[in-house]
């Protein structure tokens, strides 16, 4: 069970690309495109307990705000802004006061005293139409070759519990065809 990201997969099949369904594959997953994801951490000179842990925004260059006083950070936000979009044409220092100034107008918060912008370039496949041609299923034509991954066909796009059902899947398909893995 190959069970990596679409890159690491693609780097990892490359010398072998000599055997037809190996060239294949890697043809077909080639034709995936990434999109970037964007986290913003904000950190506050105090505890900033939003009403919800998760709150998504409509409208400006934020799309997710995650309350970290779960994890013991009581005085962290971060800010998720999933794609291509505006905040990739400002600077980070910008990005920052914008996305603060953004979260005041809907919340009430303390002192900013510290952003961090990380930026993922190749976070997230593109879901455009037609990106189901080229998601492979986690059984390949490679004789005991099988895919755990988000990019597989799982119904979902390029998220964790995409990877967790891709992963159940090849494992599910492995011991079906294998009794003694049982």
């Amino acid at each position: 069970m190959l069970a990596t990201s679409l890159t690491a997969t693609r780097q990892l099949l490359k010398p072998l690309q000599s055997i037809p369904a190996v060239n294949q594959l890697i043809n077909k997953i080639s034709k995936i495109n990434f999109q970037p994801i964007v986290t913003v951490y904000l950190v506050y000179e105090t505890a900033c307990k939003l009403p919800e842990l998760m709150s998504g925004i409509l409208g400006g260059l934020s799309h997710w705000v995650f309350d970290h006083r779960l994890t013991g950070q009581e005085n962290m936000l971060a800010v998720v802004i999933s794609g291509e979009g505006k905040h990739q044409e400002i600077s980070r220092e910008e990005l920052i006061e914008k996305i603060d100034n953004e979260l005041r107008s809907i919340f009430t918060l303390p002192k900013l005293i510290h952003g961090l912008v990380n930026l993922e370039k190749k976070a997230t496949f593109d879901c455009v139409p037609g990106i189901n041609d080229f998601r492979p299923q986690q059984k390949t034509e490679i004789e005991g070759l099988y895919l755990a991954g988000d990019y597989t066909q799982t119904g979902y796009p390029s998220t964790l519990e995409g990877a967790i059902i891709s992963g159940k899947k090849s494992a599910q398909i492995i011991k079906s065809l294998y009794p003694l893995c049982q």
